[in-house]
């Protein structure tokens, strides 16, 4: 299961735990609320920065063999080309991890320290700025520029633009840049797409206003590519052309409006490289007063004299120019697309005219967009999807890009998994010369700079180098093993996984069976996933508990590992000079490969109760060994099955240990928990001053227990979980919502009802659900009416859910804990309630 982070302060949940297998939702709404918390916390850096980064990245150098490898720089002035790192060329250790060792506690220091990249220098994009000043005086691109000014609000600009940018392809292509590669045989470009939908996950069709793809996507999209490009990449023929896939998808732009049009004149020269308008990164967080003020700044003037002249001439007054605005409902369905198109058209905007002419004459009213808010932070969110959908795609994918668009004004995002970075803004009228080198760079991006990993997806390279279909790949892939190195097998175009988590940032887990050249009959499982690179190695962590004999039925078996990216997240910080203050650690990919078991919720009744109570004495168990697990959830809970005595057994296994520590290894600050939510103890999620050391208690672990036991007879039928309206508060993406949810289950069960196969359950979770609330009210027994306020919540707030400002427990402690639920789930089931792993005196 994948999870969130708490800060102190937060009260939004992370894309992070967003579950497939768990049921949580794709439409947009649905996804608005996480993804906008993913983007509150969001980084930022100016736009040289970003455009100095991407010119390194295309050095004019000799690629290696394996698209992966890193050209390690030597210097600021360095002439390496910098793509991801090679997990043959790069060796980065770091306290508890292994990546070419077998034995994962052995590792010697390493002398030169992990690879560090220097912030970028200008040394390319000065000369380069320089150079591109005579292309600013393409006519076409005058003519296009004028014609985007001259469109009316949002939809009539997608074109100028898309032929403004292809324009601007077509001028820099064969232009000679020293120090820089030839342009990519993906040979990019810019296309309209509002009307025709990009499937993505849970086949909804999202609808991007406009996307940069490459030409092979773009003739397999388009039978008649060749003859009519210009009409195809505006999107005229979307009737009859194929949809786009997400892995076809370079860039998502999401457009908006803040002028209806833009009134002010184009520089009659572009002589110097000067930036015209600095413009500072578009607002986050939905309670920032910034957004209107943002656009006020930076937003042509009004000019009620509108001119009806041809596109070509230049409307007069000078200022800069920027905007935004514009929502649109994504739908499940690609039928009657122009219809739905023009409805939700028609719903967000009255006004809205797609002719894009002037229209002076018509019902015009020349006024700014008084919901500029709304409608960024809708494109805040359309963008995130987008960016969700483009990492999502491709197995391995280590960044995405996007851009927003507003008015004049373009910012540049690029998405991974330790979050998202936005560049400040570029007025592309005003500061022409820098949009055109953005333009260089992502013409000249290699398929390993688009963040797609061949060896993990080879199908990414056929998929933008041919206008045929890609087939489905086979892959092969080495990984350190308890006795050495060996290979695993599996397909890349797989159709489903065992568990996957839609998310913007964080592990973005996924899990898929996988074959070996092992002597071993067990099935196996990868898991492919962005831990922090500042945690415990996941494997020695198991390892160190599977040192119990005892315990070996009831935790999972570790055979292999693999870092396939150990820089991860960290580079592009680096060389954009924001590492140091960036908000989460960097990450990198990993791969574990293990044994295959099968979710608890393949049992039902109370057989999962039995195997959920053996996973609860084993945790005890780890837990006295100074190993703890610090994510119980639902995902984390499995089944082991084996045959013993011709008998079918089955073992609670506790799975998922990379969020775990030893006690050698407590050197994370716990201001911020990273943590699955719908499980989280509640005093955990209580609001807290941001300088409080958060201290995690073993009861706090054992509380998510009786969370994942309530929520699975709240929701579970037929081994699916089915979420009723009473029951989806609990999955939210605002914190403070969630944890009302869950106490009111808690105070109130009885007016809860369970699934109707666990109704012989009921009567023990309801003794369960009493059990904590006297714990909650500081075990003072029930609490009585009077006790609490109209709308349920606790009346003396200050002294519930207060245990955390205290230590650790005592052993004696923990066991009495334990020693009351297990006495409950007795009452019940009696000598049948397991008794093991084997606690002494319980």
């Amino acid at each position: 299961m994948d999870n969130f982070g708490i800060s102190s302060s937060q009260s939004y949940t992370s894309s992070s735990s967003h579950a497939v297998s768990d049921r949580f939702g794709s439409y947009d709404e649905e996804l608005a609320p996480f993804i906008l918390a993913d983007l509150r916390d969001s980084e930022s850096c100016n736009v040289d920065q970003f455009l100095a980064v991407f010119l390194e990245r295309c050095r004019a150098t000799d690629p290696p063999t394996d698209p992966t490898t890193s050209r390690i720089p030597q210097s600021v002035g360095s002439s390496q080309n910098h793509s991801p790192p090679s997990d043959t060329t790069v060796t980065e250790r770091s306290t508890g991890n292994s990546e070419t060792t077998t034995n994962l506690t052995s590792l010697p220091p390493d002398p030169e320290g992990p690879v560090r990249f220097p912030p970028a220098s200008h040394e390319l994009l000065d000369p380069c700025l320089q150079q591109i000043l005579p292309i600013c005086g393409d006519s076409e691109i005058r003519d296009f520029i004028a014609e985007y000014q001259a469109s009316y609000k949002e939809v009539p600009r997608y074109n100028p633009f898309v032929k403004l940018a292809n324009r601007g392809l077509n001028c820099v292509k064969s232009f000679k840049f020293p120090g820089l590669r030839e342009a990519s045989a993906l040979d990019v470009l810019f296309h309209t797409n509002d009307k025709k939908g990009v499937d993505g996950q849970g086949d909804i069709s999202r609808f991007p206003d406009i996307v940069v793809v490459s030409l092979a996507s773009a003739k397999r999209a388009h039978s008649n590519f060749t003859e009519n490009r210009e009409t195809c990449v505006q999107d005229h023929d979307s009737e009859s052309r194929h949809q786009f896939k997400w892995a076809d998808v370079l860039i998502s732009a999401e457009m908006k409006w803040y002028r209806p049009t833009l009134n002010f004149e184009q520089p009659s020269t572009y002589t110097d490289t000067a930036l015209k308008c600095s413009i500072e990164p578009i607002p986050t967080c939905d309670e920032d007063p910034g957004f209107a003020p943002l656009m006020l700044k930076h937003s042509t003037p009004i000019i009620r004299a509108v001119s009806t002249s041809s596109p070509s001439s230049n409307p007069a007054t000078p200022h800069s120019a920027c905007t935004s605005a514009g929502p649109r409902t994504e739908t499940t369905s690609t039928k009657s697309v122009t219809f739905n198109f023009q409805k939700r058209r028609a719903e967000e905007d009255p006004e809205h005219d797609r002719s894009g002419a002037p229209a002076s004459r018509k019902r015009r009213v020349d006024k700014s967009n008084n919901n500029i808010k709304d409608h960024m932070i809708k494109g805040l969110k359309q963008s995130g999807i987008r960016g969700a959908e483009m990492l999502h795609c491709s197995l391995g994918r280590r960044q995405a890009f996007g851009m927003i668009i507003i008015d004049a004004i373009v910012w540049i995002w690029w998405f991974d998994r330790q979050g998202a970075i936005q560049s400040t803004g570029i007025n592309f009228i005003k500061d022409l010369p820098r949009f055109l080198i953005f333009l260089v760079c992502i013409q000249r991006f290699t398929i390993t700079d688009w963040g797609f990993d061949e060896k993990l997806d080879p199908s990414s390279v056929l998929r933008h180098s041919s206008h045929k279909s890609p087939s489905s790949s086979p892959v092969e892939l080495e990984v350190d093993g308890n006795n050495g190195k060996f290979k695993v097998n599996f397909n890349s175009d797989m159709p489903a996984f065992l568990h996957q988590v839609f998310c913007l940032k964080g592990k973005s887990t996924r899990v898929f069976e996988v074959t070996s050249d092992l002597d071993n009959k067990l099935p196996l499982v990868a898991k492919l996933y962005w831990p922090n690179q500042n945690r415990q190695h996941e494997a020695e962590i198991i390892r160190r508990a599977r040192e119990d004999s005892d315990l070996l039925n009831y935790l999972p078996d570790v055979f292999g590992w693999h870092d396939i990216d150990s820089i991860g997240t960290r580079r592009i910080r680096e060389e954009l000079g924001i590492d140091a203050n960036s908000p989460r650690p960097p990450r990198l990919l990993r791969m574990l490969v293990s044994e295959k078991l099968s979710r608890i919720i393949e049992r039902t009744g109370n057989d999962l109760v039995f195997a959920w109570v053996q996973c609860i004495r084993c945790h005890y168990r780890v837990w006295e060994k100074h190993i703890r697990h610090l994510d119980i959830s639902l995902g984390n809970l499995m089944i082991r099955h084996r045959i013993i005595e011709g008998k079918d057994t089955y073992f609670g296994v506790v799975n998922d240990w990379d969020l775990g520590d030893t006690d050698e290894f407590r050197t994370e600050s716990r201001k911020d928990l990273t943590k699955t939510i719908l499980f989280t103890s509640l005093d955990l999620l209580k609001p807290r001053p941001s300088n409080e050391q958060i201290v995690q208690r073993y009861f706090h672990d054992l509380e998510s227990f009786l969370w994942v036991l309530f929520w699975v007879v709240l929701t579970v039928q037929d081994k699916r979980i089915v979420p009723t309206e009473k029951m989806r508060p609990w999955q939210t993406g605002v914190i403070p919502a969630g944890t009302r949810a869950r106490k009111d289950f808690v105070f109130t069960p009885l007016e809860y009802r369970p699934c109707r196969e666990w109704k012989h359950q009921w009567a023990m979770v309801y003794k369960l659900a009493t059990w904590l609330r006297s714990l909650m009210m500081g075990e003072e027994g029930i609490p009585n009416e009077n006790e609490f306020s109209d709308e349920g919540e606790i009346s003396n707030e200050s002294e519930t859910f207060n245990r955390n400002e205290f230590s650790e427990e005592e052993a004696e402690e923990r066991k009495e804990r334990l020693r009351g639920l297990l006495e409950i789930v007795k009452s019940k089931y009696g000598d049948q309630t397991p008794s093991s792993p084997r606690i002494e005196g319980l």
